[in-house]
């Protein structure tokens, strides 16, 4: 029997910098006029795999933009409110 690819799930980071990767190397084989080739995570089928790629990237994106405006929120709000002795 065979061993997986990964022994371990790999990092957010590392994904995100693979779906880059993913989507670089589809680009660069279009250019050529040829189809992706590149697999992603456990997605063997190069162009499902790009599909995955890209929403895997679109999906961290939002997450962090959300993240952000809810931060940057928080930070407004604690400013009204907190002591004019405070500096932010």
């Amino acid at each position: 029997m065979k061993k997986p690819v990964l022994s371990r799930k790999p990092t957010k980071k590392a994904t995100q910098v693979l779906a880059r990767t993913v989507i670089a190397h589809a680009a660069w084989k279009r250019s050529r006029g040829r189809n992706p080739s590149m697999p992603f995570m456990d997605e063997r089928n190069p162009r499902k795999a790009l599909k995955r790629a890209e929403l895997f990237l679109h999906n961290a994106y939002k997450k962090r933009v959300f993240k952000e405006v809810v931060t940057a929120t928080i930070v407004r709000s604690t400013r009204k409110t907190a002591s004019p002795l405070m500096k932010f």
